[in-house]
């Protein structure tokens, strides 16, 4: 048995605690470990963005890749009801008590007030890791990027989940329209057919390349 990675350990604490993270395993490890590899500004103030929480899994295990004093920011308005967001909160609170910087903003992403409410509390640093996990219809996918990835450094990485399913057809529609313009700067991960989670897809783009 290959030894445990600190990967692995934050996916067992927080299904351990909350439950079942609505991603696959595999694709996240992946990405996981190209964060651990973005070229650093400096890592206690690494910034991740992430719109559409759910419970807070991915918000949680993600947060392990970057430094402790990190700033953890998520968006989700609580469309899923007061049981799925009281767990997010508890997550983010779990986050401060590691010694991240942890935010919760609870509005739709697609409000310009949102965005506003985010870059105060950037307070004009740059974002390192974005991720897009909200409205899976194409437009609001397609809208989200267009309002949040210029909010990412260059060197930066956007992941926008659920690429690669036919229940989020609208998600994957939108990816395959960004990544024409994105030349041979993306990748699009997809866990083994086997995993019994959430085998969705997960399209990165690192910013401010060709």
């Amino acid at each position: 048995m290959p030894p445990e990675t600190f990967f692995d350990s934050r996916w067992e604490r927080f299904t351990r605690a909350v439950g079942q993270i609505q991603q696959s395993r595999a694709e996240m490890q992946i990405v996981y470990s190209l964060l651990e590899a973005i070229p650093p500004l400096s890592r206690q103030k690494d910034v991740f963005v992430e719109i559409g929480s759910y419970s807070g899994g991915a918000l949680y295990t993600y947060a392990g890749a970057l430094a402790c004093g990190a700033t953890v920011i998520s968006i989700d308005d609580g469309w899923n009801g007061p049981p799925v967001t009281d767990c997010l909160k508890q997550t983010i609170e779990g986050l401060r008590h590691e010694g991240f910087v942890g935010w919760r903003i609870g509005q739709n992403s697609h409000q310009e007030d949102t965005l506003a409410c985010l870059r105060k509390l950037l307070g004009g640093r740059p974002v390192d890791f974005l991720h897009i996990d909200g409205d899976h219809s194409e437009a609001g996918a397609l809208k989200d990027w267009e309002m949040y990835s210029p909010l990412v450094r260059a060197g930066g990485i956007v992941a926008m989940h659920d690429i690669n399913t036919p229940r989020f057809a609208g998600a994957g529609a939108a990816w395959r329209k960004l990544k024409a313009g994105f030349g041979s700067n993306y990748v699009e991960i997809n866990g083994p057919p086997e995993e019994p989670y959430y085998h969705a897809g997960i399209g990165i783009v690192w910013m401010g390349g060709s």
